[in-house]
């Protein structure tokens, strides 16, 4: 149910937002009054305020009624983007109330709509919300049919975060119908997208603590544009200041020559003259007093804002150099938890890779009785995929025997790593120990030894493995007596004498895994092989391998290439199946453990 928390935690924070501020009492006036003015717009919008207020309040009863008013108005006005809305809105408030029935009903008229716009992103997320609403009432099949056709969508609309929440709901109801291999499969791709979101998320925090800087540099720029600015403005001030003093030692001169001239006793028309000049000057020292008054009040209002601005710059290049710094140590602190999880988990994963080759039989040993290779491809870097080989030389009850198989276990990386540990643990008991020969008889030891490992009488656990298991020994005359038994891997057999590649079926039932009543038994097969020769044992890994367009490596192609190349040296036989299987998948992203073992009979 990943996408359904995620909706509703979506929906939660919108729906805060919308409503902060506002109580039922008030929004209940604001509805009766758009009522009475007759305004069916304003009441739907009120009421959907009021509902997402009551869904907040975790009022859920009254919030779908609510819901419901606002979506018969939206009909009635046929605003399809208001009622679509309201479709969805109601589908998360009945899944909330694990009224999963009325969810179904609301989320399908919302995806019918969504159909109809082309939308595929809606429709995307539709069927999601869908998905979930079926997956409550524990419809798996359906949820997976739905999420599927969602993954189809959102891989169209190239939204990334959908086609994570339909992996991630694939998964949850593959393993609810008990199929493990799909839902660790989508398991895997659900956390590589989730990986990769989180790794963009990451990506766009340093984005906007380098905006941050940016926008900090800029007002430190305006900050020193300002500072150069009031300067210049101060000269021009002090300028000004000069002159006044300058016009004013002038004054005060003339005002002097006027006395002297009235002290002296001039002809009356001269006094008068300079009475009125005078009053002239007394009136340009009074405006000129004025003006400068106006002047100084003008440069201080100036010089006091600019100082002001300053100081609320400097106050916020402070807050913001320290929530840079703050975030700058948070997102340094997160790198480095990161990347020694990751060094940890690396360190781990690559001890495990050598603890598990360890075991792997030496090819140089089977080189000794057989022409041999091994292709060996693990998926991640431990697989779940392992070889098997033990050899008794002649006594004298019984000829020398070789033993050789071929086992893809449950899953691959580290779960499939420790389901090998334990096969090959329990195969060695089982031949080496107890000296049980007979293939069929080995499988079933091997079957009941699973089971008794894994408790799975008692546990729900199904994990289990396929094999394809050889006991091969000498006949006489140049040919060798071949027994083989099989769990879900057939063996593929080159007969020299007609060049041609046979399959030999295997059981259709696997080791350990699901407990069915009636078990048939493994089926022994016994023939005679010559010289020349060749016996193929494989897991599903390389049969099963997608190209870009999504067709498998296939049985059929992988018989032909044996068919090829068969009377090669085994060294180029090898060479060419790997080059076979590059370009068939080229770029597209190995899906398996792969696995090919291969022996020719010699003399």
């Amino acid at each position: 149910m990943r996408l359904k928390i995620l909706f509703i935690l979506i929906c939660t924070t919108l729906l805060n937002l919308a409503v902060l501020g506002q109580t039922v009492d008030e929004l209940k006036q604001l509805i009766d009054k758009s009522k009475k003015e007759g305004s069916k717009t304003q009441t739907a919008q009120y009421l959907s305020k009021l509902a997402n207020l009551y869904w907040n309040n975790e009022n859920f009863k009254d919030a779908i009624e609510t819901y419901k008013e606002a979506l018969n108005i939206n009909k009635e006005q046929n605003n399809v983007n208001g009622y679509h809305k309201i479709y969805d809105f109601l589908g998360l408030l009945y899944c909330e109330s694990n009224q999963f029935a009325n969810a179904i009903d609301y989320f399908q008229k919302s995806l019918d709509l969504s159909r109809k716009t082309g939308s595929k992103a809606e429709i995307a997320s539709d069927l999601i919300n869908l998905a979930n609403a079926y997956a409550g009432v524990d419809n798996a099949d359906k949820a997976i049919k739905l999420a599927d056709e969602a993954l189809s969508f959102s891989k169209e609309a190239n939204n990334i975060k959908l086609i994570k929440s339909a992996y991630g709901l694939l998964a949850d109801n593959y393993k609810k119908i008990g199929n493990n291999d799909k839902a660790n499969e989508y398991f895997s791709l659900y956390s590589t997208f989730d990986a990769h979101i989180k790794n963009q998320e990451l990506k766009e925090k340093d984005k906007e603590v380098s905006e941050m800087k940016n926008r900090t540099s800029v007002a430190e720029n305006d900050i020193r544009s300002k500072d150069k600015q009031l300067e210049t403005k101060n000269v021009q001030l002090q300028k000004v200041s000069d002159s006044l003093q300058i016009y004013d030692k002038k004054t005060k001169e003339q005002v002097m020559e006027i006395n002297l001239l009235n002290s002296e006793n001039k002809v009356k028309d001269l006094n008068l003259q300079n009475q009125e000049q005078q009053l002239r000057l007394e009136r340009t020292i009074r405006y000129s007093l004025i003006g400068l008054f106006l002047l100084i009040f003008v440069f201080s209002a100036l010089l006091y804002k600019q100082y002001s601005d300053k100081k609320k710059a400097n106050v916020l290049l402070e807050a913001q150099n320290i929530e840079i710094k703050k975030q700058k140590e948070e997102i340094e602190a997160q790198k480095a938890k990161v990347d020694y999880q990751n060094k940890m988990i690396r360190d781990s994963i690559n001890y495990a890779q050598n603890i598990q080759n360890a075991i792997l039989p030496f090819i140089g040993e089977i080189n000794t009785i057989f022409d041999t290779f091994i292709i060996y491809r693990p998926k991640d870097v431990v697989s779940g995929d392992f070889y098997w080989y033990s050899h008794f030389p002649a006594t004298n009850s019984h000829p020398a025997r070789t033993f050789i198989a071929a086992v893809d276990c449950t899953g691959h990386g580290v779960p499939g790593a420790f389901m090998s540990m334990i096969g090959n643990r329990l195969l060695s008991e089982i031949v080496n120990e107890h000296e049980i020969s007979q293939p069929a008889e080995i499988l079933e030891y091997l079957n009941n030894g699973i089971r008794k490992a894994l408790n799975q009488r008692n546990t729900e656990n199904e994990d289990g493995m396929d094999i394809c298991l050889c006991r091969l020994e000498p006949a006489g005359e140049g040919t060798t007596k071949l027994i083989y038994a099989g769990a879900k891997r057939p063996l593929f057999l080159f007969d020299n004498a007609e060049s041609k590649v046979r399959i030999i079926e295997a059981n259709r039932r696997s080791i350990g895994g699901i407990l069915n009543k009636k078990e048939d038994p493994f089926i022994q097969h016994e023939m005679i092989v010559k010289i020349g020769d060749a016996l193929y044992l494989s897991s599903d890994g390389l049969i099963d391998q997608p190209n870009f367009m999504r067709k498998r490596f296939g049985t059929q192609y992988f018989i032909e290439t044996l068919q090829k190349y068969s009377n090669l040296k085994m060294t180029e036989q090898k060479a060419y199946i790997e080059q076979a299987l590059d370009n068939f998948k080229q770029s597209e992203e190995q899906r398996d453990d792969i696995m090919v073992i291969a022996i020719k009979l010699r003399s």
